[in-house]
């Protein structure tokens, strides 16, 4: 099946005319990405293990000066592949099996990108293409370029050229710097700077820390670093990071930073910095889109199944960690629907939300699970009690009416509680057992809890969970007199 998708894959390509090669070896793919450097490169994998993320990361750091794409493609549309994915440097992520009309416009996305990225890289070229001994030698000094009060033209550096660094610059959006690779001083920056970062080139040009100190606090050391890491051996470095405009706002930026050489040393950092913030944006709206729910603006079923698979992972980590999942079915939800409509039932699914998390600790988590069911994942527990009281308090809330367009709605709830632990390895057999205890409470009517407990055959294991059996018990006999039902009334 997997040669099946990547021949099908290829041959929406070739059918485009654009030629595709296809490497079934890693090595050998790897080595010719090195000697092609080809515009866009497709990662199939099954499953993404941590062996493929490493690659994806490894080619984009190889292609970052070329702007090669490394799109990662997959069988899985699980959320967390996507996200690793594009931490790692990919520019897309897929899932098979390909829609031909999908990939098309999506890969004719990125050669476009391409293309034009290429003719900007183009420009850069022939702006640093000034060679360090060329400036020497007709400019005593280099360093007295910090003195320079106006802008840089190709007349303060006293160098003859067939065009003019105006006419580069006019047509550039992004940021074309050069700083020095000693002190870090900037030499040189184009007119679009102060379009992008606020400050004029007065205030830039020949200034050693206001370049950096406008970039974020958390991504300054990752600047840092990857103008250290600037070698013979590996003289580009990309990365992607925030900054502070002279306005205060916040705005993101891809650069891309080139070292020259001379004698082995590093004499100067040649940059290419490009506003992203839009596409930043763009990629946070798709991801809270993708974990979130747009109704009630909770996390969704994908994002809560997330949250339980790292807390199983903890029960292996420590083996007296637990947590709790609540599952949570509204009484007679499909009532509110009938009697006044979607739109209503829609602003008491809100207002519910808005009441569960009230209920809980920042450490704990909300998900509208799908339709009138919300689940809580409960962090951490102490002892099975606190599971209890968070069911207690979520009641306890509900015994207030919900108020929507001036009307009354008193809601009711079923909740079914199952305890997480090391004696769990899947996911669906935790939501399996609370989804059972909470129809057992159903069973008994609106305000009921109860909690999935397996058969035991050792007794004092049965004695242990006597008192959580109890509670629900007197839960059950307390609401048999006094359930909670819909009623609504018009204020």
């Amino acid at each position: 099946r997997v040669s099946r998708r990547v021949d099908d894959l290829a041959d929406i390509f070739r059918n485009q005319r654009w030629p595709a090669v296809v490497y079934r070896d890693v090595h050998a793919g790897v080595n010719y990405f090195r000697q092609a450097l080809p515009p866009l490169v497709v990662i199939f994998a099954e499953r993404p293990t941590k062996e493929c993320f490493d690659l994806c990361s490894r080619l984009t750091r190889l292609g970052a000066f070329h702007r090669v794409a490394v799109i990662l493609y997959s069988s899985s549309s699980k959320s967390s592949y996507k996200t690793r994915a594009y931490s790692c440097g990919a520019v897309d992520y897929w899932v098979a099996p390909a829609d031909a009309q999908d990939v098309i416009h999506r890969a004719t996305i990125h050669l476009e990108l391409q293309r034009a990225q290429a003719e900007i890289v183009h420009l850069q070229a022939e702006l640093t293409g000034l060679s360090g001994t060329d400036i020497q030698e007709r400019r005593p000094v280099l360093s007295d370029l910090g003195t320079i009060s106006s802008q840089p033209t190709a007349a303060n550096l006293n160098v003859d050229l067939p065009f003019s660094l105006e006419e580069i610059f006019a047509v550039l959006d992004e940021v074309v710097i050069t700083i020095s690779g000693k002190t870090q001083t900037v030499l040189l920056i184009s007119p679009s700077a102060e379009k992008m970062f606020g400050f004029s080139m007065a205030e830039l040009v020949g200034q050693q820390d206001l370049w950096k100190q406008i970039i974020h606090p958390e991504d300054s050391q990752r600047v840092d670093l990857a103008l250290q890491t600037l070698t013979a051996d590996h003289d580009s470095e990309e990365l992607e990071y925030r900054f502070y405009r002279k306005d205060g706002t916040m705005r993101w930026v891809s650069a891309c930073f080139h070292g020259i050489y001379e004698n082995n040393e590093l004499v100067r950092i040649h940059g290419l910095i490009t506003d992203i913030t839009e596409r930043k944006q763009t990629e946070e709206q798709l991801m809270r889109r993708a974990l979130y729910d747009d109704l009630t603006e909770v996390p969704n079923r994908t994002l809560f199944i997330e949250q339980i698979e790292k807390a199983l992972s903890q029960t292996i980590r420590a083996s007296d960690y637990q947590f709790a999942i609540l599952f949570i079915d509204l009484s007679r939800f499909k009532q509110i629907n009938d009697t006044f409509g979607h739109l209503i039932g829609d602003k008491v699914l809100v207002s519910v939300a808005k009441i569960l998390k009230n209920c809980i600790r920042p450490a704990d988590m909300v998900s509208r699970f799908g339709g009138d069911e919300f689940t809580i994942f409960v962090d951490a527990l102490e002892d099975e009690s606190q599971a209890v009281q968070v069911a207690e308090r979520v009641f306890e809330a509900l015994a207030s009416p919900v108020r929507i367009d001036g009307c009354r709605l008193y809601v009711g709830a079923s909740i079914g509680i199952a305890i997480g632990n090391r004696s769990y390895r899947q996911v669906d057999d935790l939501l399996k057992d609370a989804d059972t205890a909470m129809y057992r409470a159903k069973s008994r009517g609106a305000g009921n809890y109860d909690f999935f407990f397996e058969l035991q055959t050792d007794s004092s294991t049965d004695q242990s969970l006597e008192p959580l059996k109890k509670v629900s018990e007197h839960r059950q006999a307390s609401d048999d007199t006094s359930a909670l039902t819909l009623v609504s009334q018009t204020v």
